[in-house]
């Protein structure tokens, strides 16, 4: 896909942003660290240079980490973050088949094929979601597209045209 992100919402088609939250401190606390936090401005930067659509949605999971990376752009766009339990990683005694099951309702919502035109979606979430979403969602990716990795602050742009999830090609 050619065109910047600006073009991509003038369209008039929906877009999902997928992204992973930022590197996280390892000691056991559920926040970011310096580089996390620098993760957070970058993204806060590139939608308002418009290297990403400008989002009309912006989700995370109950986790600190995933809302700290949204925190500096929702205070941007003067925007309250939505929390979505369905989008957090797998829990303590949840089935691999209910975790897969619960991410697949999700990310194959009507909710996010029929939105308006005009709505970006960006969801952060956490290494196993975003895995297991993008092996439902109905996308142009390759298996091994599918498979390349969510490095932290990791994110990919899709559009919703003809029925699929297009990727938009940096």
């Amino acid at each position: 896909m050619t065109g910047s992100s600006a073009e991509l919402s003038s369209r008039g088609t929906p877009i999902l942003i997928l992204m992973r939250h930022g590197s996280r401190d390892l000691t056991g606390l559920d926040r970011l660290t310096a580089e996390g936090r620098e993760q957070a401005m970058r993204l806060t930067r590139d939608v308002q240079e418009k290297r990403l659509p400008r989002p009309t949605r912006l989700i995370a999971t109950p986790r600190k980490r995933s809302q700290e990376t949204l925190r500096l752009l929702a205070d941007d766009l003067l925007f309250k973050i939505e929390i979505d339990p369905n989008c957090d990683e797998r829990q303590p005694g949840e089935t691999v088949p209910d975790f897969e099951s619960r991410v697949r309702q999700w990310i194959q919502s009507t909710r996010l094929r029929e939105a308006a035109p005009a709505d970006v979606t960006l969801v952060v979430s956490h290494l196993d979601w975003l895995e297991t979403a993008v092996m439902f969602l109905e996308s142009d990716e390759s298996e091994l597209e599918q498979s390349e990795p969510w490095t932290p602050a990791a994110r990919r742009v899709y559009f919703y045209q003809d029925g699929l999830w297009r990727r938009r090609k940096k």
